[in-house]
């Protein structure tokens, strides 16, 4: 029975003293020299959304007069950010043959100088027929 006594006491003391502590530093933080300032730190994200358009009839280019090409024009998909891919038009797209010795008739495949950040997904054809004149 005198050892609850003691357990008692034990803690009455150490719950004064917890009490203690907080009201010491509940008087430091209201201190006249004290300033306390609160800040908001909120997330910030960015998305960015994805999108494919359709480019269509997009001349190709070729530096030979002796070269005739069937299709002249092609058509890609594309895929980038949305915003950037609304801002484009024909005239930012280059397609182009590359200067090859061609004999009478040959295919090529179409190269492409394209915006940054601008993915092709498709084109149509993917190659073009060369007759030379």
């Amino acid at each position: 029975m005198k050892r609850k006594y003691w357990y008692l006491i034990f803690a009455t003391i150490l719950t004064i003293m917890i009490w203690l502590q907080l009201k010491l530093l509940e008087h430091q933080s209201t201190n006249e020299n004290t300033t306390l300032t609160q800040t908001v730190i909120e997330p910030h994200s960015v998305v960015e959304t994805i999108a494919r358009r359709t480019i269509p009839l997009i001349p190709i280019q070729f530096d030979d007069n002796n070269l005739s090409i069937f299709p002249q024009r092609v058509t890609i998909i594309i895929e980038g950010e949305a915003d950037l891919l609304n801002s484009l038009t024909v005239d930012d797209f280059v397609a182009y043959i590359p200067n090859i010795n061609f004999t009478e008739v040959n295919e090529a495949e179409i190269l492409f100088i394209l915006p940054e950040n601008v993915k092709i997904i498709d084109i149509t054809p993917q190659r073009v027929t060369i007759n030379v004149k």
